[in-house]
């Protein structure tokens, strides 16, 4: 059986300048509607323009370059007590590996992409998009049929983490995705021709794997596709990390663009685990499974711009940042690693603005989703940016040169160098911008656009995201 596609109402949505107070060099979002506001950029205020660089962010970038970050308190910070490194506990580094055939995708597919993850329907020229590229996808795979609302998702992981499931252990190579809480993986009940070209879990050459009877799983996208099936218990190892029975997800029936991709046999959702699709009885992730047996509590990711990075468990390298970690806690009852984010900057020693919104950091979307005030603010720094009427996202000239957009909370102010923010060509001398606008989605989203540029700890007992600044390349 396959899955079938569905149509959405198409979503209208709009943006319109949101008027500031000044207080000094920072920036605070006022009431639009007030009578007395004031846009800065509306009247020209000279304090918008650049700054020079400031002095203690260039001190500390250099001393980054040649010292370890700093550590945790957890003696005299009764916040990360908790983070107190436990004698015998397990430590586990897990370097992604690189798909050297990474088709990827132009930037609307990604903006589509992650609509499709969060369920939500397109704006019109996304819709146009997607339906024109399904049906040369679909040709592609030999499909018949009217062609789905949204592109299956036929673009393949660009990398992925090593896992071993079951005894005898069985090694599979997953997607770690902080955006979802399922770890599921392709199998021999797997519906046979999607099988093709897959690494299988195979339940039945498992000593300790067991049926969870009565239960079931399934992952729909926005466009309808998606993957579901049963629901196995058995032993999971991340490095020498593991857990006896973790909840492993059987898929039966995956839909065509998703097992196209041949790199990725499937996903570890590293998410809260009230995301978890399994019913009648929703399970628990791999991290929150095994948490107690950490040395320290958390796992943390370092990607890279360019090149694998890593994940690791149980413990934060003070080698792979530079300064302090600080951390945001986690919105009450949020199934996401969803925080609040106070402000922005754009280019280096530039003013503060003051900018409440709420964010998801996730590592399986590829942009960096933001508010469309942010999105328009930012472009308008960059000389001849524009929005792509026929694309429907943000492009620039390749020649531009993209200013650095930094985002913050309390005192943390994270640096997203701007060749991070060049996404690639569209054509020879138009490239695609990394940041796009969110208001479709209703939520930022922290991508790998910004991730590539950040050390993140992921706190789940202290319900928090924790971010630092580290080294990052210049082109």
């Amino acid at each position: 059986m396959k899955f079938s596609t569905v149509s959405f109402l198409l979503l209208a949505g709009c943006s319109t300048g949101i008027p500031h107070e000044i207080r000094g060099d920072v920036y605070e979002v006022k009431n639009p509607f007030s009578p007395n506001a004031v846009d800065p950029e509306v009247e020209g205020i000279k304090g918008l323009q650049e700054r020079s660089i400031d002095p203690e962010e260039q001190e500390e970038e250099e001393l980054g370059k040649t010292l370890r970050g700093r550590a945790i308190d957890h003696e005299n910070d009764p916040d990360s007590a908790h983070l107190k490194p436990r004698a015998g506990g397990e430590k586990v580094k897990m370097d992604q590996l690189t798909n050297t055939n990474y088709k990827k995708p132009h930037a609307e597919i990604a903006l589509i992409q992650a609509y499709n993850k969060y369920k939500k329907p397109l704006p019109p020229t996304l819709k146009k998009i997607a339906q024109h590229e399904a049906a040369l996808i679909n040709s592609k795979l030999g499909m018949k049929g009217s062609a789905s609302a949204t592109p299956p998702q036929y673009y393949d992981s660009q990398y992925v983490v090593p896992v071993k499931i079951g005894t005898p252990s069985q090694q599979t190579y997953l997607n770690f995705d902080t955006g979802s809480s399922d770890l599921w993986v392709f199998s021999t009940d797997t519906y046979q021709p999607d099988q093709a070209g897959h690494i299988l879990y195979k339940p039945d050459k498992s000593t300790t794997s067991k049926r969870l009877n009565g239960q079931t799983w399934s992952i729909k996208y926005g466009d309808g596709t998606g993957a579901s099936g049963i629901v196995y218990t058995d032993k999971v190892q991340v490095g020498k990390t593991y857990v006896n029975k973790q909840a492993v997800e059987s898929a039966t029936e995956v839909s065509d663009g998703i097992a196209a991709d041949k790199f990725s046999h499937g996903i570890m959702g590293l998410a809260m685990s009230s995301l978890n699709t399994v019913r009648p009885t929703p399970q628990k992730t791999y991290f929150q499974n095994v948490q107690d047996s950490l040395a320290v509590p958390v796992f943390t990711a370092n990607l890279q711009k360019g090149k694998a990075g890593n994940y690791n468990f149980g413990y934060i390298d003070q080698g792979e940042y530079y300064g302090s970690i600080q951390f945001a806690n986690v919105k009450k009852g949020s199934p996401w690693w969803q925080l609040n984010i106070e402000g922005f900057r754009v280019a280096q020693g530039a003013p503060w603005h003051k900018y409440n919104y709420s964010a998801i950091v996730d590592t399986g979307t590829t942009l960096l989703l933001l508010p469309s005030y942010l999105v328009n603010f930012y472009y308008k720094k960059v000389k001849g940016a524009y929005v792509d009427q026929d694309y429907g996202v943000w492009v620039f000239p390749c020649s531009a040169k993209l200013p650095s957009f930094y985002f913050g909370f309390g005192s943390y102010r994270g640096k997203v160098p701007g060749n991070y923010i060049n996404y690639g060509r569209l054509t020879t001398t138009v490239c695609y911008g990394g940041i796009q606008s969110s208001d479709g989605i209703g939520f930022a989203i922290l991508g790998d656009i910004l991730l590539k540029a950040q050390f993140v700890v992921f706190d789940l007992k202290g319900q928090r995201v924790g971010f630092a600044n580290k080294l990052t390349v210049t082109s």
